[in-house]
């Protein structure tokens, strides 16, 4: 599976790194929030990284930084659903950041 290999490469923290550094750049936002959406599709173990990364936060701050973003927010409320699903700890974690 694609996405295993690239979270245990480090492309998790990559993106919300990149996320973090280009928190103005309204394309890195929609492409993170959009690769953070589709990493958390399918497997738990991977939105508990996403999780643990920063990622929630990252999403969140998205979220308010690009409000006027339609593609933003799109993507970002994937995000979050995804990393909701089946996952406790994140749940809570959203509830907080937002």
């Amino acid at each position: 599976n694609n996405r295993i290999a690239i979270a245990k490469a480090g492309g998790i923290e990559a993106v919300v790194s990149a996320m973090q550094r280009h928190e103005d750049s309204t394309v890195v936002q929609e492409m993170a929030c959009g690769a953070l959406w589709k990493f958390a599709s399918r497997s738990n173990d991977i939105r508990t990284l996403i999780g643990k990364a920063g990622g929630i936060d990252a999403v969140v701050t998205a979220m308010q930084r690009h409000n006027d973003s339609v593609v933003v927010q799109k993507w970002a409320c994937g995000a979050l659903r995804n990393l909701a699903c089946h996952n406790d700890n994140n749940r809570i974690a959203i509830a907080r950041a937002s």
